[in-house]
């Protein structure tokens, strides 16, 4: 995607991930092996570097890698990129966003409660450990911390709905 395509980037994209099944279609797709035919002769499988070298030819970006990681929802495994979806990314080094840290309910409420100043840590987080100075003597830890990813350039990515 060059060009006039680039809509508000100031970058190509920089590659494509997606599911397994979508890159074993790709590289089983009878009209991308008959441009490599010899003599009439197609292969039976495109390689992966063959595929690329195609889709860059045409303006495209090329295939990273696969993703096929799964969660767990309400007990349910679910997949992360379903299997009809390709992403188009930036190339690498190019930021998407960044991860804000900002102050703990833990931190604000020694604050409030124990008068101590606290100031956001530069990661983030904060630590507590709580000494009961009564027998029997015992020690909890706390850590916990407040973060949230930002994707400033919601631009970069793309997402396309193609046909498994």
């Amino acid at each position: 995607m060059k060009g006039g395509s680039r809509g508000n980037r100031d970058f190509d994209f920089g590659g494509m991930i997606m599911s397994r099944d979508i890159l074993y279609t790709m590289l089983q797709n009878g009209p991308l092996r008959d441009l490599l035919s010899v003599g009439g002769i197609r292969p039976p499988m495109l390689r992966l570097d063959q595929l690329n070298d195609m889709l860059r030819a045409h303006g495209l970006p090329p295939v990273l890698f696969t993703y096929d990681a799964q969660t767990v929802v309400d007990e349910i495994p679910t997949v992360i990129l379903p299997a009809d979806r390709v992403v188009f990314v930036p190339p690498a080094g190019t930021p998407l966003g960044f991860t804000q840290w900002g102050m703990t309910a833990t931190a604000l409420e020694i604050q409030t409660t124990a008068g101590v100043q606290v100031l956001p840590s530069p990661a983030g987080m904060v630590a507590v450990v709580d000494k009961d100075p009564r027998p029997p003597y015992r020690e909890a830890a706390y850590v916990d911390a407040t973060v949230m990813p930002i994707l400033s350039r919601p631009r970069g990515l793309f997402v396309a709905d193609v046909a498994p």
